[in-house]
């Protein structure tokens, strides 16, 4: 529930940045103020402590951001405030980054590997996929060693599985299906 409530809040922002043209001060607003919320535990508990009230969430708000943010961003915190709903604003983010990606033409894409790549790898991964995709790639890299070796992506719903795991998990399925046919 909370995601489709996310996504609406996150259309909205959107569609108000976009009438008032400034889509590109409320994407720099967005991301300031989730780097601080994230960087932040204690202002991260203050904003989801539903025991503190509205008002005083709405101070810390003015006092935080109406200098450093437009006023539409300012005016959507203080909208979440008001109705109860700054308990989802990284729902909301998330909801509005992948909008703004969608319209700007740009696809996220997670890479697991066993090691970490050095940065003319992860150049080089970053490339192939846009040139998979015909789109801008948005790269997340991810160090896991259970693959043993080689790559998986995920762009979107697609998994390219090019990890040593999957090859012997593939030769152990056909080691096993030949054994069977042969019997």
């Amino acid at each position: 529930m909370s995601l489709i409530v996310a996504r609406r809040y996150a259309r909205a922002l959107n569609q108000d940045a976009a009438e008032k043209n400034a889509v590109k001060e409320v994407d720099d607003d967005i991301a300031m103020i989730e780097e601080s919320i994230e960087g932040s535990p204690e202002l991260r508990r203050f904003f989801t402590d539903p025991m503190i009230s509205a008002d005083k969430k709405d101070g810390v708000i003015n006092a935080l951001f109406e200098k450093r943010v437009h006023s539409i961003t300012l005016s959507f915190l203080r909208l979440l405030v008001q109705k109860r709903r700054e308990n989802i604003f990284p729902e909301i983010v998330d909801a509005y980054n992948r909008l703004r990606n969608e319209q700007l033409g740009v696809v996220e894409a997670v890479v697991r590997v066993a090691l970490p790549m050095s940065d003319k790898e992860e150049e080089k991964v970053k490339e192939g996929i846009e040139t998979l995709t015909g789109k801008k790639v948005q790269l997340e890299t991810v160090i896991d060693e259970s693959i043993m070796g080689g790559i998986i992506i995920r762009v979107g719903d697609m998994v390219y599985d090019g990890s040593v795991q999957h090859q012997l998990d593939s030769l152990q399925d056909r080691l096993k299906l030949s054994t069977f046919l042969a019997n």
